[in-house]
């Protein structure tokens, strides 16, 4: 059993240290936050090590070995937040009121990390291993390109089976979607605004590509659905244009978010899109590189991995369900090399980026001792107890 105390003290000191991602600047966002995780696992018997995957932003492993060495379960959660500019109150404080713990990150997602903490150290503490490894990845970036996970994973480790810590309420979480991202840039001709007809309106233009954009790629991505994860979206999100209110604009860009659902390909529809878009008539069109192709993930719900997680779940009193959401994660990087893989983790979404961000503790102390019943049980083929 988890002690309730040591989890409320654990995800304090994670909160504590200021981890938001710095989206592309220069800044050591995670390494201090990286180097308490290290010391914190190494300290009870877990061996973590650092490993720098931008300047100043390590990831971290820690590696619990099994009576099968041959065979690793893969735990991983990131370690960056998003900003804290407009939160009510101290961001870093996590102060604790009632049975919540406040702060940026306690949802999104410290609580994950300290529950994976703490069921690995609750393991490395007894006398017997567990049946197969553990493998434990603290990652960087997943609150911007990714780059943390990417990095590990080019190390081409084989796992069995993968938990990827996020706020799903303590749902096991098997599908969610991708995104395609990409920029629409209209051109024209700059000229005074009193003289209108020597130039060429660059955002004019773009009116009619953001008109095609609502009337035809909309209507056509809605009618798209999955079961678990709801139906695919397109947004316009971003708009640039224009120097001064006296100059026609002879530049003007947008920039697209379209969620896609398990089974589509993002490169392929990133290509479609820009096939299509520069083919409109009104011409001086240009769809540039995509800023962010991510597939979506889908895992078997029969799959070992997420029967097992669902016994645990029972295990603790509560009734497992089987969801999909409609966020990404870095799980769909892990499943896209073949592993299962299941989302899972205490908080809520609905609390992830809020002005006022926190965390049951009930659950962050639930889903400790549930992924320590895993990780004491899960033989990576088949359902124990």
């Amino acid at each position: 059993m988890i002690d309730r105390a040591a989890a409320v003290g654990l995800l304090q000191s994670l909160v504590r240290i200021p981890s938001v991602n710095p989206r592309g600047e220069d800044s050591p966002a995670e390494r201090d936050v990286a180097t308490f995780v290290a010391d914190w696992l190494n300290r009870r018997g877990v061996p973590a090590e650092t490993r720098e995957v931008l300047p100043g932003r390590p990831n971290v492993t820690a590696i619990l070995e099994g009576m099968d060495t041959s065979r690793s379960l893969l735990l991983e959660a990131h370690l960056d937040t998003v900003e804290v500019a407009g939160m009510v109150g101290d961001p870093f404080d996590g102060r604790v009121e009632g049975n919540r713990l406040y702060g940026r990150g306690s949802c999104d997602t410290k609580g994950s990390l300290a529950a994976f903490m703490l069921a690995v150290a609750d393991l490395a503490a007894r006398e017997s291993k567990p049946p197969i490894s553990i493998t434990l990845v603290c990652a960087v970036d997943e609150e911007h390109l990714f780059k943390g996970i990417l990095s590990f994973l080019e190390e081409k480790r084989p796992f069995v089976a993968a938990i990827v810590g996020e706020p799903t309420g303590l749902d096991l979480v098997v599908a969610h979607k991708g995104m395609v991202r990409f920029r629409v840039v209209t051109a024209g001709k700059a000229a005074h605004s009193s003289m209108p007809w020597d130039g060429d309106n660059a955002i004019e233009r773009m009116v009619d590509v953001v008109g095609h954009i609502r009337g035809t790629l909309m209507p056509e991505v809605a009618r798209m659905s999955h079961p678990l994860v709801g139906p695919a979206t397109m947004a316009i999100t971003l708009i640039q244009g224009g120097t001064a209110i006296n100059v026609v604009p002879d530049r003007c860009s947008i920039d697209v978010d379209r969620r896609t659902l398990p089974g589509e390909d993002p490169e392929a529809i990133w290509r479609r899109y820009k096939q299509d878009l520069e083919a409109l008539p009104q011409g001086h069109v240009e769809v540039v590189e995509p800023l962010l192709l991510d597939h979506a993930m889908e895992t078997d719900p029969e799959s070992p991995v997420v029967r097992a997680l669902a016994a645990e779940v029972r295990r603790s009193g509560r009734e497992p369900r089987i969801a999909g959401v409609n966020y990404g994660t870095d799980g769909s990087k892990i499943a896209l090399g073949g592993t299962p893989t299941v989302v899972f983790g205490p908080g809520s979404i609905q609390q992830a980026h809020q002005a006022v961000e926190f965390i049951n503790l009930e659950e962050l102390v639930a889903a400790s001792t549930i992924v320590a019943g895993l990780l004491e049980r899960f033989d990576g083929t088949e359902v124990v107890g």
